[in-house]
């Protein structure tokens, strides 16, 4: 989820509403506050790709909405989102997906890890 946009973690968080059994477990992580920090730090070795542009863009979408996301190239479809744990939290209500772990900067100490259930 790291390098998406919203609309294709829709599709991914179907996939897995689709592909798990009952009691089946994901995991996926995202991009947090610690991810943000880097880039407000600006130093150039935490750019993750971005222009200053884009960076501005991607963190004013992350302070406004709880979720940001720029291309690192132009209409790629891949490229650097931002995502509050509580914006990801929101987004998964009304799934049939059971978030059952969160922990930020839970993998590699970079990125926030979430666990989910299947019910």
């Amino acid at each position: 989820m790291t390098h998406l946009e919203w609309e294709r973690w829709e599709g991914y968080f179907d996939f897995l509403e689709r592909a798990l059994v009952p009691g089946g477990v994901a995991v996926f992580t995202t991009h947090g506050r610690y991810v943000a920090d880097r880039l407000r730090s600006g130093k150039s070795e935490y750019d993750y790709g971005l222009s200053q542009r884009q960076r501005e863009l991607l963190l004013q979408s992350y302070d406004d909405a709880g979720f940001g996301y720029q291309d690192y190239r132009p209409d790629s479809g891949y490229g650097l989102s931002l995502s509050r744990p509580s914006w990801v939290l929101k987004r998964l209500e009304h799934k049939s997906l059971e978030v059952v772990h969160l922990h930020e900067q839970g993998w590699g100490q970079h990125q926030d890890l979430i666990g989910c259930l299947l019910r």
